[in-house]
Order: C-alpha cells, then sequence, then structure tokens
C-alpha cells in the first residue's frame, strides 16, 4: 500500500472512487466528488493537502484537507474521505489521515475540523467542536462536527465560527 500525493492523471479514478464510497453509505452520495472539483479551483487549494493509497496500482483510498478560518485564525477541514468500501475496515482510512496530518503539520497547520460520524473520527482523537467553542457555519447535530489538535495548544484562543472555502457554499 502507497500513499502519495495527487496527480493531475488521477482526478478521474478519484471522482469515481468518491462516488462509489459515498454511495454505499447510510447517508448516500451529496455531490462529493464534485465539491472536490470546486475546491482545486480555489487559489487557496494546496496539491500536498490531497492523497491518495493505492494497492496493485489502482487507487483504493483518497483524502483531503482544504483551508479554513475560524474567526481570523487559519487551519483546515477534513473532507472528503474516501475508501473503496471492499478495502474499508483495514486501517486504510486511518493511514490515509496519519499521513494527511503529518503533511499538514509540516505546513504549519495546528487544527482540523471534520463533519462526520462520531464513532469514526473520535478513533483519530477528533472531539466535539463546541467543546472548544467552535462553530459550523451551517446547521448540524452538534455531536457530527468535531475537531481536532494537530499540534499541543493547536486550538488554545481558537473560537467562533468556522468559514470554509467557497467551494462548500457555507
Amino acid at each position: 500500500m502507497i500513499i502519495r500525493t495527487i496527480k493531475p492523471e488521477d482526478y478521474f479514478e478519484v471522482g469515481n472512487l468518491i462516488k462509489t464510497a459515498f454511495s454505499q453509505t447510510s447517508h448516500g452520495y451529496d455531490g462529493e466528488a464534485e465539491l472536490v472539483e470546486e475546491i482545486r479551483k480555489d487559489p487557496l487549494y494546496d496539491p500536498e493537502l490531497e492523497m491518495v493509497v493505492e494497492r496493485n496500482n489502482a487507487i483504493i483510498g483518497h483524502g483531503l484537507m482544504s483551508r479554513v478560518d475560524v474567526d481570523g485564525t487559519v487551519g483546515l477541514a477534513l473532507a472528503p474521505l474516501s475508501v473503496f468500501p471492499e478495502y474499508q475496515r483495514q486501517s486504510v482510512g486511518r493511514k490515509l489521515v496519519a499521513k494527511l496530518e503529518e503533511k499538514a503539520v509540516q505546513r504549519g497547520y495546528t487544527f482540523s475540523t471534520v463533519l462526520g460520524w462520531p464513532e469514526y473520527y473520535q478513533r483519530f482523537s477528533y472531539v466535539k467542536a463546541a467543546n472548544h467553542n467552535i462553530k459550523a457555519p451551517f446547521s448540524v447535530p452538534e455531536e457530527y462536527y468535531m475537531v481536532k489538535e494537530l499540534v499541543p495548544g493547536g486550538l488554545d484562543n481558537v473560537t467562533g465560527t468556522v468559514h470554509y472555502l467557497q467551494a462548500f457554499g457555507a
């Protein structure tokens, strides 16, 4: 298994992966592949924070972190994270998140937000954003909106509403 930075020639395959992975969830597919395409067009998009997992020369996982602003403090959002269903529950997502977070720290980021299943993301030390007085810019049940310090003290003095890139429409 290889985890590497995405290349433009991966985009089509990644789009199919995202559609397949999200279609198999209870939430269903909701335009996540198109969201990724829009994020890539943003001037603040950092291709170093978009990675794929390869096994036997096929892409089986994808993750993207994009810039957010919490009332003046810059951080990241992990969205989306996708693994082909047949490779789920094999630590593919866990290893991909770890690699993305490692790259984020190298690039100077101190925290990350995520909207997702608490049972899954709490495994990676994400906690309710509300515990840190951080709010989503949209209505969402509190337990599904989470945040994580990427470095000790990474959330010190970070409070307020998260502002995403325009691609998110939030």
